[in-house]
């Protein structure tokens, strides 16, 4: 498949064989959820690298009318960084199997963002932030959480929680 059919600019001469991978299998599964609100203008698949050197390829898929909505992967061989709504996770190549890649588990998990499957997840005490959490709305579980040791001291008992995912009208 060709991912210039999804990405306003495609330039990925140099990627390693891993890039490349992450980039097919996500042109394919971008043909099979079709996000409507996907800008593919702005959207674009460049080697021209990320702010950390082990991730030579970043990949952006931009939303239509809200940037920050925007889902950035940077990837290289040694895995990939998946960032939205203002979390990240991290995919290695241990995170595989010999019959499911790293690379699939990358866009496994794309594929769940762009649906709204992954919900982020902020707890408040008061206006401070004291935790995030990226839950997979549909299988229920968590699979991430990031704050500071602070946040799991019982005083510090969260008032409210704000929950946010991303929509990008996915039709498949």
């Amino acid at each position: 498949m060709d991912p210039s059919r999804w990405f306003g600019a495609v330039s990925v001469e140099n990627a390693t064989d891993a890039a490349t991978d992450v980039l097919r299998e996500l042109a394919t599964m971008l043909d099979t959820v079709k996000p409507t609100a996907m800008d593919r203008v702005r959207s674009h698949a460049v080697s021209q690298g990320h702010d950390w050197v082990e991730y030579e390829v970043e990949i952006l898929l931009a939303h239509r009318q809200d940037q920050d909505q925007d889902i950035t992967l940077a990837v290289g061989a040694q895995g990939a960084l998946l960032s939205w709504l203002g979390t990240h996770d991290h995919v290695y190549p241990q995170d595989g199997t010999s019959e499911r890649p790293w690379t699939t588990v990358v866009v496994d998990a794309v594929a769940a963002i762009l649906r709204g499957e992954y919900q982020v997840i902020d707890h408040y005490r008061g206006e401070s932030l004291v935790k995030t959490t990226v839950n997979d709305a549909v299988e229920g579980r968590t699979l991430l959480t990031v704050g500071s040791l602070a946040s799991l001291l019982p005083f510090r008992r969260v008032d409210h929680v704000e929950r946010r995912s991303v929509r990008f009208d996915c039709l498949g």
